[in-house]
């Protein structure tokens, strides 16, 4: 399969799974969903159709053609999805625990994070530039930022999830959502100062910065919202604004994710290593 058909799975992979998180936070935000229910049904559905997706992702990125990066990608895609349905499954023979539910959330995210990695790296934009090598001197190096940065959206999105399923207080995810909103403005701006940075790069520093501003907001409407919510259930606008603030952490992610791929691609190893002094070491006798 050539990558023009590759990006097509991939942007319908995307679209399939960022609509399983829209379902799945509205379930959440509004109580216990019914197995059998309208919004179960729907949720099996569109995860479905990401399975097939993610296998059709995953059996066409190892054509000859394709690279390396992207046959990873499909693997990993693959294998969230399996997961994610042995873990639909135990959910519902174990009725109540939560930790399955918290993962079950988390790989949610994550998937739709790579499947839109995958999407851009494959996408017209991407394409023009790969290969393209990023010329990095800062320190910490782009290299390093890009893995730093995706890691801490992770642990953040996790500490979210955590919190809405009710296994813990929101104060650990908002302690850390200084931390982790800040190192993604950082690695933007260490984008924007990289010389010649090509264009699919600053696409992705505006997304992190504008994805970022975004989720701050969300998140203090979502936490009025959730103080404000009465014994007969949360408003439908407190809903609506969890939702954003869930969708939102997956556009972060995939920003970042896509951050963490180019730089570890085009960002060559001896900008990650510290300069040389230029002075001579005593080497023993």
């Amino acid at each position: 399969m050539t990558e023009g058909g590759l990006f097509k799975i991939a942007v319908a992979l995307a679209v399939t799974a960022f609509a399983v998180i829209v379902a799945g936070a509205k379930v959440v935000s509004q109580g216990a969903c019914p197995v059998g229910s309208l919004s179960d049904d729907l949720h099996v559905q569109l995860s479905g159709i990401t399975a097939l997706l993610s296998l059709g992702l995953a059996l066409g990125s190892f054509g000859r053609a394709i690279r390396s990066d992207l046959k990873i990608l499909g693997i990993a895609v693959l294998l969230l999805v399996i997961g994610e349905v042995g873990l639909g499954f135990l959910r519902i023979s174990t009725p109540g625990a939560k930790y399955l539910s918290i993962i079950h959330s988390s790989l949610a995210q994550i998937l739709f994070a790579i499947s839109a990695t995958a999407a851009f790296a494959l996408s017209p934009i991407a394409r023009r530039f790969a290969g393209t090598p990023i010329a990095d001197s800062g320190s910490p190096s782009l290299r390093t930022l890009g893995w730093i940065t995706p890691a801490a959206v992770v642990l953040q999105m996790a500490l979210g999830a955590i919190h809405r399923h009710g296994a813990a207080e929101v104060w650990p995810h908002i302690l850390s959502s200084a931390f982790v909103g800040g190192l993604l403005c950082y690695s933007a701006l260490a984008i924007y100062e990289t010389p010649d940075a090509p264009g699919d790069l600053r696409l992705v520093a505006h997304a992190m910065i504008g994805f970022t501003l975004v989720q701050v907001l969300l998140g203090l409407g979502a936490y009025l919202g959730k103080s404000m919510a009465s014994s007969d259930g949360p408003q439908t606008w407190m809903v609506h604004v969890t939702v954003a603030h869930v969708v939102g952490g997956a556009l972060t992610m995939a920003a970042a994710f896509t951050f963490g791929l180019i730089a570890d691609q085009r960002v060559p190893l001896a900008a990650a290593a510290p300069p040389h002094s230029g002075k001579a070491e005593n080497l023993p006798a």
